[in-house]
């Protein structure tokens, strides 16, 4: 297509007025030379406008096919597009943003975008899109929109301030995208990162439970071996003082009362010592348990007569009698007992109070035979124990005592065991002790 068509046009035609004009007696005294001509060049020039009107025809159909193609991405894109002026109305939007609201485009012209963003969020909305309009830059936020119908998605709007076609700018564009299934994975992988941490944590703990029993384990055997050859080394020679003392008192039976309580303490230091050495043996060498029925009370009964209460401290017991018997060891069992009695006893040098109380525990009330196990609580007033050693009563050769060398607790702990229950401890400084023995009543071991 040539630009300068219509000059050309223009100059022909101004000849033929002037050839017109200089021959009135019209076109036959025209030479026919430049009729020719001129028929020439008026051909070029039509086929000239028709070239240049077949080439408008392509460019109006290429424009058509422009402007369907941009309708097409626009309305279709996977992601929402809305634009909006400084008053926040919406100006306009496509298919996708409408379909994401559940709603007519037609209900999104000049309204608020923000009658579909969820009110604890509006705020972050307008803040966003002010910040857009001062700064012009780009800015992001997460939101969660809500359809026409009620429901609720979390969608991601990035917001880019743009010129009007005047230059201003006093439009912002925004594109909304659908993350709802992003944020459900994040949530997803938080409680999964959380509930990972709690199940390391769990076998980090069991691990060091493990580790702590091991350690005790190792303990025990040294301590076992120790005892045997010490054990069989002083039994001897205590036996000794015991006939001796025995003799002496038989021997002397005028003697002087000073002499009589000397005698006395060697005999009940012999029966301590003795009680060390049978101790430090049981602690390793503990029996299999020989298990029977036995009431609970009958053997509180047995301790509290072997190990009265001193001077200034009362006793409470709270049993039930239609408790069921446990299943247990009573010599074991009794020992356990005994240790507890006494060392809240000793735990009580001023006097206190000792209760005494157990319940029944059901397991499962689902199978024919219900099971159960009997808890024991031995609670005392006396003078407790701290934070830092409460973790160590049970191991062994641990006390916080001036005398004894802390295998009570130890040996109490794996007869516990050996039948088949758990003995734990509360306590305070300064406000008593509470030491919980669950044992099994004969249905657990049925």
């Amino acid at each position: 297509m040539k630009n300068d068509s219509p000059k050309k046009l223009k100059e022909l035609r101004d000849r033929a007025e002037q050839l017109l004009s200089e021959s009135p007696k019209g076109f036959k005294d025209i030479p026919a030379e430049d009729i020719q001509n001129m028929i020439h060049e008026l051909q070029v020039h039509q086929i000239e406008l028709e070239m240049q009107n077949d080439e408008l025809r392509r460019t109006q159909v290429e424009l058509e096919e422009s402007r369907n193609r941009y309708v097409d991405l626009y309305d279709f894109a996977p992601v929402g597009y809305v634009t909006v002026d400084q008053n926040l109305l919406v100006i306009e939007a496509n298919l996708s943003c409408a379909n994401l609201l559940g709603i007519e485009r037609s209900m999104l012209m000049n309204r608020s975008l923000s009658h579909y963003i969820a009110e604890d969020y509006r705020h972050k909305y307008y803040s966003t899109v002010r910040q857009g309009f001062e700064t012009r830059e780009r800015q992001t936020c997460q939101l969660k929109l809500m359809k026409k119908n009620g429901t609720e998605f979390y969608a991601q709007l990035v917001c880019i301030v743009v010129q009007d076609s005047e230059g201003n700018f006093n439009q912002i564009r925004i594109t909304i995208t659908d993350i709802s299934e992003r944020v459900r994975a994040e949530e997803a992988l938080k409680e999964h990162s959380e509930r990972l941490e709690e199940i390391v944590e769990e076998r980090t703990k069991d691990l060091k439970d493990a580790q702590d029993q091991l350690i005790r384990k190792e303990k025990l055997s040294v301590l076992g071996q120790l005892a045997g050859g010490v054990g069989h080394e002083l039994r001897n020679p205590l036996g000794v003082i015991s006939n001796a003392v025995y003799y002496l008192k038989m021997v002397l039976p005028d003697a002087d009362e000073t002499a009589k309580e000397y005698l006395d303490m060697i005999a009940s230091e012999v029966r301590n010592s003795e009680k060390t050495i049978s101790d430090l043996l049981g602690i390793s060498r503990t029996r299999p348990a020989e298990r029977e029925k036995i009431a609970l009370s009958e053997l509180f009964n047995q301790v509290l007569k072997k190990q009265p209460p001193p001077e200034g401290i009362k006793v409470t017991t709270e049993i039930p009698p239609d408790l069921p018997p446990i299943f247990v060891d009573h010599h074991q069992i009794g020992q356990v007992l005994f240790n507890l009695v006494t060392n809240a006893f000793q735990a009580m040098p001023e006097g206190g109070l000792l209760t005494i109380t157990a319940d029944e525990l059901r397991l499962d009330n689902t199978i024919p035979i219900p099971r159960s196990e009997i808890r024991i609580r031995v609670s005392d007033s006396g003078c407790g124990v701290s934070k830092e050693n409460l973790k160590k009563l049970f191991e062994p050769l641990f006390t916080t005592r001036a005398r004894g060398i802390g295998i009570g607790l130890a040996v109490s702990k794996n007869l516990v065991e050996v039948n088949g229950g758990s003995i734990e401890v509360e306590s305070e400084e300064g406000k008593g002790s509470i030491f919980t023995v669950v044992l099994p009543t004969k249905e657990v071991q049925s």
